[in-house]
């Protein structure tokens, strides 16, 4: 299986929020090393020149979403203390459409 969006890639994809320009993955953090090293990424420190952002994950994601983002309420975890008004409306429209999220 291949990498899942994650963050506001993913975000993105649930909502109607425009994606960032790059790329956003997560990756269980056992796997990192290895996950760079098959698809021949190289790590830099500066957003400059890089083609994608991964966020590196305490567990698998793969291991409860098998979609190609990672499942919402672990997105919604992610992203819930972001100060921006845009992620926060977006995550509200993204949780309207869990069923179980309805009160």
């Amino acid at each position: 299986r291949g990498l899942q969006f994650a963050g506001t890639s993913a975000l993105a994809r649930k909502s109607t929020l425009q994606p960032d320009e790059l790329p956003t993955f997560a990756i269980w953090k056992k796997q990192y090393d290895s996950v760079i090293r098959e698809n021949h990424l190289e790590e830099i420190e500066s957003e400059e020149g890089a083609q994608l952002i991964i966020e590196e994950w305490y567990y698998d994601p793969r291991n409860i979403s098998h979609a190609d983002t990672v499942d919402p309420l672990s997105l919604y975890l992610s992203l819930q203390e972001n100060p921006d008004e845009r992620i926060q409306i977006a995550l509200d429209e993204m949780m309207e459409t869990i069923p179980w999220s309805k009160g």
